[in-house]
């Protein structure tokens, strides 16, 4: 980290899941403290995930219950994208 005019600049830093964080620095002649909330969002989609149906019957009637789709980014963040139906 170097400070120059009142301002910490941050090298290496990195969060590869969608949340929202916030940092907590401290350092000789810096105020310590918790930054402001920091919004991570997910990274554009690499693939999608199918999640198959879990049978609520013997199999004689076909599926009940729809598989869901899931976005996945190359970060391992998924989001649901709909129920087939």
């Amino acid at each position: 980290m170097t400070v120059t005019g009142g301002v910490a600049t941050f090298v290496g830093l990195s969060d590869n899941t969608a949340q929202i964080i916030s940092l907590e620095f401290s350092g000789d002649g810096l105020t310590a403290g918790p930054s402001t909330n920091i919004t991570v969002i997910p990274a554009a989609a690499y693939q999608l995930v199918i999640q198959p149906a879990v049978s609520d019957g013997d199999g004689r009637y076909g599926v009940r219950t729809q598989p869901v789709v899931y976005e996945l980014d190359q970060y391992g963040t998924s989001r649901r994208v709909t129920t087939a139906r």
